[in-house]
């Protein structure tokens, strides 16, 4: 094994004294041999379209030319791609046969290591699930693995390990013919094999039994921009190299990326996050003023209601609003990410993309900054370090925030026994926190964030931070307080100005009472559902955003909360004046809105009327009732404890709301008077109140609504089936 470690990949400046470098000189004999080192920097400039190599792409592309296997541990945007295709574009350039399999972990990262590949002049083709059947589709009909399979040519295979492991791919390395071609097995990401938890792990360790499926001449190469020395060695054991294999290890510093690690200072579990908002200047007035920035959400959910408050801070003039602020998750359709990527790429309206974990490997745009929402559990530093390593391609300037939750932040008092229970919960948390993670969110002058990743990923190298140009907000505080944190003070403010013209807000004109709890519930579901239905008629080629997207969930509290003031069109707007959609769907949902309030009214003043009449009944203590039938008249006496003319357990809007509802959506001819006053005729009002007895209003079952049916008296539990139907 040689072992290599550069603390610099640009340049040979600062090596580990205890290990020598490899130094050679070649006559000129040697520079004119096709396989020596000057004619493959040659061709390897040639095809990259760039004046010169790095030193270390260089040397590493010859070890791999010359057959060795390679562990290659380097900071991410470095150009170790261009290391993976060298011995591809080798073996072209000398017109010969072969097939190379690039294992990558996602679905992106497979089309952009493809695109790479190409633009070499390597014949590359991705291998996943969306490729190989819209292939088959094709006219003619193309078959991915057959062309793989066939060809005279250098072509690469590039896939994820669970379409490695796959039936067809299988059937394939069963032929002798075809294993004979694989000359090359790369892996990208390497440090994968090394995740406990998560889709990666297993798949990626599964990688070495590849180890007694290819042929032994086949030469291994692994790559990765995040792992520590530790973990390189647990990563050769897993791979299978052993023997006369390079270990080359690099500094993962990325000195033009300035590192920030915040806490969250306002609410953070809603709808608002104040802490975000200095994204969006606050007298912003094109989408060049909004610096292009990828923000790394925990959850899909999380990134909803970030891109719905960053788009609340845009005015309602901006142009092409709804393009700045984008979703990306691994959810939305292959068309959808496609437009995403180009319309990032190109910049001239989408300038914030709120993506999850799929887009931490693969996405090599010119990213300005990076913004990653580090809620409960925290990510581990190799992760964070990949997501980091987005931002800053080609030297770009950049800055990388991390934001977490306050207990991360080590106190200035020592926990003791007699500190509060919070103190001691926290202390508890940060426990289970690795140490770089804690390092990295409590700097101090000796170790600050980027001394902390420093120790973490290449430990014995020594490093202090520039004070000339410091890269760290420890360092640059004046940068990170005045820039940053003063916009997001002048957006608090203007928030709490907006509180307060708020007040007065529009007062009831009496013509619907307040809802209580019941039926606030009851109306949040039928909202819900009249927005998904609305949505999915409108949304045209949004069809990647939710119907949380048209009517955002701090909204929909408002409409439910302030309901009862509702009554004319004028009012509801007032309601809803942050709604976008309000010119498209406004008069409609308030129509629904109105229709539904009647109802509700309908049943109170019912109940009252009602209870009335059952405390006349308690007052004289019987009362006589006359039967429908021909027997002799019985006279009934009602106990005033329990009359049957007191108002039921449960309101019997239920039903009738149900009813109404059901007619509205499955007989649109039908009068608008009749979907109201039908429900209120003589002869149904007494079983629905015992239906109303036992489900609550809040019971609308949601395919009942969608397909007309009668309610089924046997699903009460219907909380469940309306999650999963939204």
């Amino acid at each position: 094994m040689t072992t290599l470690s550069l603390s610099n990949p640009t340049s040979n400046s600062h090596v580990t004294p205890s290990i020598p470098l490899i130094s050679t000189t070649y006559s000129d004999t040697a520079r004119a041999r096709i396989g020596s080192t000057p004619w493959l920097q040659e061709l390897l400039c040639k095809e990259a379209g760039i004046s010169s190599l790095r030193p270390f792409q260089l040397k590493h592309a010859k070890d791999l030319i010359d057959g060795r296997d390679l562990l290659l541990v380097i900071a991410t945007g470095q150009g170790k791609t261009l290391v993976l295709m060298s011995p591809l574009i080798a073996a072209k350039a000398r017109k010969e046969k072969a097939v190379g399999i690039l294992v990558v972990p996602t679905k992106q990262l497979v089309k952009q290591q493809t695109a790479s590949a190409r633009k070499y002049g390597i014949r590359a083709l991705a291998l996943t699930e969306d490729t190989v059947r819209n292939a088959a589709l094709e006219s003619p009909r193309r078959d991915l693995f057959v062309e793989l399979a066939t060809g005279e040519d250098v072509r690469l295979a590039v896939m994820t390990p669970q379409m490695l492991f796959g039936t067809r791919m299988k059937k394939l390395l069963d032929e002798p013919k075809f294993k004979t071609l694989i000359r090359w097995m790369l892996i990208d990401e390497a440090d994968l094999a090394e995740e406990k938890e998560g889709p990666f792990g297993g798949p990626y360790r599964a990688l070495s039994a590849m180890r007694h499926t290819l042929p032994s001449r086949t030469v291994w190469a692994a790559v990765t921009g995040s792992a520590t020395p530790s973990q390189s060695e647990s990563l050769a054991k897993v791979y299978g190299f052993c023997g006369d294999y390079v270990n080359a290890r690099y500094n993962l510093d990325r000195p033009n990326i300035k590192y920030v690690p915040r806490f969250f200072q306002h609410a953070y579990s809603g709808n608002t996050f104040l802490d975000l908002s200095f994204l969006i200047p606050f007298t912003v007035n094109s989408p060049h003023d909004i610096k292009q920035t990828i923000i790394y959400a925990p959850t899909i959910k999380v990134g909803y209601a970030v891109m719905i408050f960053l788009d609340r801070l845009l005015p309602a003039t901006f142009p092409n609003r709804l393009k700045v602020n984008k979703l990306y998750n691994s959810l939305m359709p292959d068309d959808y990410r496609t437009e995403f990527e180009a319309d990032f790429l190109d910049g001239r309206h989408l300038r914030i993309g709120i993506v999850t974990d799929t887009l931490t490997y693969g996405f090599d745009a010119r990213v300005h900054r990076i913004l990653i929402l580090d809620l409960p559990p925290l990510a581990s530093p190799q992760k964070e370090k990949q997501r980091v390593g987005r931002a800053g391609r080609d030297d770009l300037p950049s800055v990388a925030y991390t934001y977490a939750p306050p207990w991360v932040k080590i106190p200035d008092a020592p926990v003791t026994s007699t500190s509060a229970a919070q103190a001691k919960e926290d202390a508890r948390r940060r426990e289970h926190l690795p140490s770089a993670t804690l390092q990295w969110y409590n700097p101090t002058a000796e170790m600050c964030t980027r001394a902390a990743d420093m120790s973490f990923f290449s430990p014995g190298l020594p490093y202090t931070c520039d004070f000339e140009h410091p890269n760290c907000s420890y360092h640059a505080r004046e940068i990170d307080h005045h820039e940053d944190l003063d916009m997001v003070n002048t957006w608090a403010g203007h928030f709490k100005d907006l509180d307060q013209s708020r007040t007065p807000r529009v007062q009831s004109d009496r013509m619907f009472k307040p809802l209580d709890t019941k039926l606030k519930a009851s109306l949040t579901a039928l909202l819900k559902l009249w927005s998904f239905r609305t949505w999915a008629q409108i949304r045209g080629s949004r069809i990647g955003l939710s119907c949380t997207y048209f009517l955002p969930p701090y909204i929909l509290e408002q409409v439910v909360e302030r309901a009862h003031v509702c009554s004319t069109l004028e009012r509801l707007r007032e309601v809803m004046r942050d709604w976008e959609f309000w010119d498209e769907c406004g008069e409609k949902l308030f129509g629904y809105l109105n229709q539904v309030m009647k109802e509700y009214m309908a049943d109170f003043y019912e109940e009252k009327d009602k209870s009335d009449s059952g405390s006349n009944v308690r007052q004289s203590g019987s009362v006589p009732v006359k039967t429908e039938t021909h027997a002799p008249r019985v006279k009934l006496t009602i106990p005033s404890s329990s009359s049957a003319s007191d108002p039921p357990s449960q309101p019997p809007s239920s039903r009738k709301l149900r009813d109404s509802t059901i007619k509205a959506n499955t007989q649109p001819t039908a009068e608008p008077s009749q979907r109201v006053s039908e429900p209120h005729s003589s002869s149904t009002n007494d079983s629905l109140r015992r239906s109303s007895r036992k489900r609550p209003a809040t019971s609308l079952r949601a395919d009942d609504v969608a397909h007309g049916s009668p309610p089924k008296k046997r699903r009460t539990r219907v909380n469940k089936v309306k999650e999963n139907y939204l």
